[in-house]
């Protein structure tokens, strides 16, 4: 719901309960490194790299949401605010 209210061009994919999401970054039109530079750097988010899974997963990261709360909130709100600065 944040992601469609706050962050649009940021899908994330379908979940079956688990506590990793998979979020669609292709929207921002940054090539693999230049999406982790901007995900380490701008977002201050270490996230794992969808292509480490496979080709098919280029342009995806993953997201660890095993965690309090409030440090997917920030992680979120860092990571809105990257993409308004963008």
């Amino acid at each position: 719901e944040y992601l469609k209210n706050n962050i649009p061009a940021i899908k994330m994919t379908n979940s079956e309960g688990t506590f990793l999401l998979w979020l669609d970054m292709r929207a921002l039109n940054l090539d693999r490194e230049a999406l982790e530079q901007f995900l380490i750097h701008k977002a201050q988010l270490a996230l794992t790299q969808g292509y480490e899974f496979g080709p098919e997963s280029e342009g995806f990261v993953r997201m660890n949401i095993a965690c309090p709360r409030v440090i997917v909130e920030k992680a979120m709100e860092n990571l809105k605010k990257a993409v308004e600065e963008k």
